[in-house]
């Protein structure tokens, strides 16, 4: 048994528009921190919740915390 970690999205509207401020596209910032677009946009839709290492790299092409866009929780 391990330790589950459950990432959910807080705003997906708010994700979009810094996203946009950066200057990028969603199909550009997609490829910048390495996912496809359409995986990006099921995250911002909250259709998907992203792993915890795809949720660092899009806060990291963001320079923002992990906390600032998503809920971190886990479970034993």
């Amino acid at each position: 048994m391990g330790i589950k970690v459950t990432v959910t999205l807080k705003d997906g509207s708010k994700l979009l528009e810094d996203i946009v401020r950066t200057g990028c596209t969603q199909s550009k910032f997609a490829e910048k921190v390495g996912i496809s677009q359409p995986y990006l946009n099921q995250i911002i839709n909250k259709e998907k919740n992203p792993g915890p290492s795809i949720a660092k790299k899009i806060t990291d092409g963001l320079g923002k915390k992990l906390e600032d866009y998503f809920f971190i929780q886990t479970e034993c």
